[in-house]
């Protein structure tokens, strides 16, 4: 298992996911090696504006110390 987050197509930050495939797919459904206008990055914030980055359904076990995905 690893994580994985990428930012959308206006540079956004996505949420951070959890991956087994070597990011194919998320454990709660994205593609995000399939999405060509959506760049994986490991630059996106655990945090913002007080909120968990984390997805709720890939973290649902805890566990979020995993090493990131790299493109």
């Amino acid at each position: 298992m690893k994580r994985i987050a990428w930012l959308d197509s206006v540079k956004q930050p996505s949420h951070i996911h959890k991956t087994s495939d070597e990011g194919m797919t998320t454990l709660c459904g994205h593609a995000p090696r399939e999405e060509k206008l959506w760049e994986i990055t490991d630059k996106v914030l655990r945090k913002r504006a007080g909120y968990s980055n984390y997805c709720r359904i890939c973290f649902m076990d805890g566990k979020k110390s995993l090493p990131f995905i790299k493109e």
